[in-house]
């Protein structure tokens, strides 16, 4: 068959672009995930559980339970849940809040993939009834058979710090703000 010059002169000046991208496209995919900064801000309601239903926190058998929205990067809009085992002491009979472990996080993005984290933290408090978040980290993680998240978060790593002022409302109740600033590769 013979195609006209301008035909041919087109495909050889096309084909070896369209090469060069596939290529480079291939290459991209092999790199592997890029480390980015990671920052959320999360207003976030927490209750604490005088009870622990699923055995999550043995020591001191009380659990803290956190709902919240906010904005993260890379995820846009957020819908933070959470549990965690509060550390109390005991004060001329008031159990004070001093801190939080074992804590496990799930970040929902719109689009429904989701981030797994770890964290913890002590408290400090600043005024009456309000604790700042001191020494607050967290961690997301695919070693030890963590599964760090789900879609483009399946194969994430991270960590950083975790920062923010809770403000007690009750007994049992408390409204938070939290700020994580760290990175995140996925």
């Amino acid at each position: 068959m013979n195609l006209p010059k301008f035909v041919l002169s087109g495909v050889r000046r096309v084909l070896p672009a369209l090469l060069l991208g596939s290529v480079a496209v291939s290459l991209s995919a092999w790199a592997g995930p890029k480390q980015v900064p990671f920052k959320a801000r999360i207003t976030a309601q927490e209750v604490i559980l005088p009870y622990d239903p699923n055995g999550l926190c043995p020591d001191t058998g009380v659990v803290g339970t956190t709902t919240g929205k906010g904005t993260a990067s890379h995820m846009g809009a957020v819908r933070l849940e959470a549990t965690d085992c509060p550390i109390f002491v005991v004060y001329q009979g008031i159990p004070i809040p001093i801190g939080f472990t074992s804590g496990k996080l799930t970040l929902t993005a719109a689009n429904g993939d989701e981030l797994y984290a770890k964290y913890s933290g002590h408290l400090a408090l600043i005024g009456a009834g309000v604790f700042s978040i001191v020494n607050g980290t967290y961690t997301v993680n695919n070693d030890d058979d963590d599964i760090p998240g789900t879609g483009r978060f399946s194969n994430a790593k991270g960590s950083g710090v975790l920062q923010g002022t809770i403000t007690l409302v009750s007994d049992t109740e408390a409204n938070a703000q939290y700020e994580v600033k760290g990175t995140l590769s996925y």
